[in-house]
């Protein structure tokens, strides 16, 4: 898992953000924090609290993995550059 550094702060991708990024690819819907955290702990051996997920999203999104839709509340989508990622792993 390669690092990058982000204003300042080293940041990398983990398993737990695999798993993420994985279950995006694999719904391929856009979807807000809480209703993310909800489904993908429970489809998913995704463990977290969701201040955890919403922290990580954060790093997605600064990695160019996932982002923001635009004029939504707070909906996150994979990028192709995510989804390229996870099919890179497969």
């Amino acid at each position: 898992m390669s690092a990058r550094t982000i204003d300042g702060v080293r940041r990398r991708v983990t398993e737990r953000d695999e798993q993420l990024l994985a279950y995006l690819a694999r719904v391929d819907l856009a979807l807000p924090p809480k209703v993310l955290y909800h489904n993908v702990t429970a489809d998913t051996a995704l463990s977290c609290t969701e201040r955890t997920l919403k922290r990580r999203l954060a790093v997605l999104d600064a990695l160019g993995l996932t982002e923001l839709v635009p004029e939504t509340d707070g909906y996150r989508r994979i990028t192709a550059d995510g989804r390229e990622r996870v099919e890179g792993e497969r």
